[in-house]
């Protein structure tokens, strides 16, 4: 019996998975110009005193492979005749949404009113979120790059700027940007619920 119950869960989760997938691959274009909003606003924040973002541009590049890769570039202009531009790629800021909202919606015993909820909350939330770890790669990416368009502050008294650039180069920041934000989002929003369950079980 338990192992029909999963069985049902997990072709219940693939198949939100698939029409979430396809769905992000219409609105993807979109939220990329949302978090390219948001981030750009965030910038200044890590940009030298001298320095100003002029623009912010979504990039499509087809790779050797046949694939195309989108990128989020930003341009900052470093004096009256000469700007600069720090760009990379988006995956690990755009598709750990398909994966909370999966998450959210293969979620047993929800009622549709807080799974919506939920969703536009968690959407929410992981925006914001994501857009001021658009900050973090550009600084990286400016210090590995050497273009020297960020001044030392925040991110490098926290985290240091090295450490950091071996942790995105090494997949740590992919592994928490993709895989360990939406999961801890989604439990957090759902948390209640399942010690409701538990409760409601122990006592009959």
């Amino acid at each position: 019996m338990f192992l029909k119950k999963l069985l049902l869960l997990l072709l219940k989760a693939l198949g939100a998975y698939l029409l979430v997938f396809v769905l992000w691959l219409f609105l993807a274009p979109y939220y990329l110009q949302l978090l390219g909003f948001s981030s750009a606003k965030l910038l200044p924040l890590v940009l030298k005193g001298e320095y100003r973002l002029e623009s912010y541009q979504v990039v499509e590049r087809s790779q050797s492979a046949g694939s195309q890769r989108t990128l989020l570039r930003y341009y900052v202009q470093v004096s009256p005749q000469v700007r600069n531009w720090i760009e990379f790629g988006t995956n690990d800021l755009t598709y750990p949404l398909v994966t909370f909202f999966t998450l959210v919606l293969v979620t047993p015993q929800l009622a549709w009113k807080r799974r919506v909820l939920i969703l536009a909350a968690g959407f929410i939330f992981l925006w914001l979120l994501y857009s001021l770890m658009a900050l973090f790669f550009f600084r990286v990416i400016d210090f590995v790059d050497g273009r020297g368009l960020s001044r030392l502050g925040i991110i490098e008294d926290l985290f240091g700027i090295q450490r950091l650039a071996g942790w995105k180069q090494s997949g740590g920041l992919t592994i928490l940007a993709g895989q360990v934000l939406p999961v801890a989002v989604w439990f957090v929003s759902v948390f209640g619920q399942f010690r409701k369950g538990i409760k409601d079980k122990s006592h009959p």
